[in-house]
Formats: C-alpha cells, sequence, structure tokens
C-alpha cells in the first residue's frame, strides 16, 4: 500500500526488471533478507534506478567513503537513498565537511556506518549549528572531530533536545566544565 501510494509507477515496471534490483540489493549491497521490504518501502525508487548506477555509488561507498563491505547492507538499510538519489558530488561535500571539522580520513567509513544519514539528509548549515552548540558548551575545537567520530548522531539531534539534556546533567550537579 505505502509503496505504491508513494510510488505508483512501481506498478509499471517489469517483474524481471525488479527481480534484478532485489538480486543486487541482496547479494552485491548484503541487504538482508528481511530488511529488504522496509528498503523498498523507505525509497521504492530502488526499483527503478539503473543498476549500473546503483553499482557506481556502492564503489563511492567503499572505496571513496571506506565503508566495509560488511556493513553496506546495513548502511542501505537504514538509509537506501545512498543508492540513488544522493550525488557523489553531494556526498563528497559532506566527507570534506567532516574531514574539516577533525574527522581523519580512516574514520570516515566507520562514521557513515554508524549514521548513513550524514551523507545526505541534513544541510551543511545544519551540520554547522549542531557544532556551534557544542563549541557553546565547551567541546574544543580540536576535539569536534572526536565528537562525531564518536557520535555521528548528533546531527540528527534537535538543538532543543541537546539543550535540555544538558540543563539537567548541571541541575543534578554534573560541573559545567566536566
Amino acid at each position: 500500500g505505502k509503496v505504491v501510494e508513494r510510488f505508483p509507477n512501481v506498478l509499471c515496471y517489469a517483474v524481471e526488471n525488479m527481480e534484478e534490483h532485489v538480486e543486487f540489493l541482496l547479494n552485491k549491497v548484503g541487504v538482508r533478507e528481511d530488511k529488504l521490504g522496509k528498503v523498498v518501502e523507505r525509497f521504492p525508487n530502488v526499483l527503478c534506478y539503473a543498476v549500473e548506477n546503483m553499482e557506481e555509488h556502492v564503489e563511492f561507498l567503499l572505496n571513496k567513503v571506506g565503508v566495509r563491505e560488511d556493513k553496506l547492507g546495513k548502511v542501505v538499510e537504514s538509509f537506501p537513498q545512498v543508492l540513488g538519489s544522493l550525488t557523489t558530488e553531494n556526498m563528497k561535500g559532506k566527507l570534506e565537511f567532516l574531514r574539516s571539522v577533525g574527522v581523519p580520513e580512516d574514520q570516515l567509513g566507520q562514521v557513515v556506518e554508524k549514521f548513513p544519514h550524514v551523507l545526505g539528509s541534513y544541510t551543511t548549515e545544519n551540520m554547522k549549528c549542531k557544532l556551534d552548540f557544542l563549541r557553546s558548551v565547551g567541546v574544543p575545537e580540536d576535539q569536534l572531530g572526536k565528537v562525531v567520530e564518536r557520535l555521528p548522531q548528533v546531527f540528527g539531534y534537535a538543538l532543543e533536545s541537546m539543550g535540555g539534556k544538558l540543563e539537567l546533567l548541571l541541575s543534578v550537579g554534573v560541573p559545567e566544565d566536566q
């Protein structure tokens, strides 16, 4: 229901083409069979993009980002848009931003494995706001990359939520400089 509602063109595709896409997702990407339906539900376009184009994205994720092959399926399960709706140029920009805040080159893949949405869901401006918040609460500039490396999900948190958590910590006596 949801897939057809969001992407009615799926009804026009040849079964053979969809089977090729399913095989690609399961066997080349490593999406788990029990997660395949969720991937298609989240991103029905995955059934219509040319497999060759998705292969290019897979190669980019493995060879340029550093995602480990055994983690690729989970990355796609979490954020299937990495196979098509994001351009490699857009993803390169996000990687450059991560490097600029101190995430080491050899950790970029693991950051994406932990939080694939970092490649596409957030604007650089949104990401800068989260880093500004971290600076405002005393995270030194040279430690921002380490914080992002450990918890890239910080880019997905609402600023109000982060502020509320900090206030709670302070209210229970955690020193501000800790």
